[in-house]
């Protein structure tokens, strides 16, 4: 069974699934030994992805603060204060998981079996046919983050496509 480091990453709550966000990594596929956690810095992330495609200053109204969006490919990190905030992965050019660990990355397809599909390597597929962040999907995993024992405001997202092809990763500011 392909069961990911979720499996101690998540829990249900009254059917809202929840994750950890301690336990997700952004890991660069040409080195699984080092990852990118949520606050880190922009340096460790040019140390462990390289420098960007492109920087750019891009202002947070949930914030109210201006970020820096460093682009690799059409995947997004924005940093605040120069630590990892939120990302945005569109393609697979950085996956998610643990360091040496369990990983998935954009393009990975939910187990066929059944038209309206549970879960996702033990994430919960919570949400059918709608949009999020201007993206239409057919399924999606929606998640309250957890950090340590106290919960964000924000949520950990995984959008998929009508073929149950996983197109959007994504760590938002509610």
């Amino acid at each position: 069974m392909l069961l990911l480091f979720m499996l101690s990453a998540f829990s249900l709550k009254a059917q809202i699934a929840e994750v950890n966000i301690d336990q997700i990594a952004l890991i660069n596929p040409n080195n699984k030994s080092i990852g990118l956690l949520l606050n880190d810095s922009c340096e460790k992330c040019t140390r462990i992805f390289g420098k960007p495609d492109e920087i750019l200053d891009y202002y947070s109204e949930i914030d109210d603060d201006t970020m820096k969006l460093y682009r690799y490919g059409k995947n997004n990190l924005y940093f605040i204060k120069r630590k990892l905030n939120t990302w945005d992965m569109l393609d697979n050019g950085i996956w998610v998981g643990q360091v040496n660990g369990h990983i998935f990355k954009i393009g990975d397809k939910l187990t066929s079996g059944s038209a309206r599909p549970s879960d996702f390597r033990g994430m919960i597929i919570n949400h059918y046919t709608g949009e999020s962040r201007n993206l239409n999907f057919a399924f999606a995993s929606i998640n309250e983050i957890k950090d340590n024992n106290s919960y964000l405001d924000s949520s950990f997202e995984l959008l998929f496509d009508s073929k149950g092809i996983l197109f959007s990763i994504c760590k938002s500011n509610n």
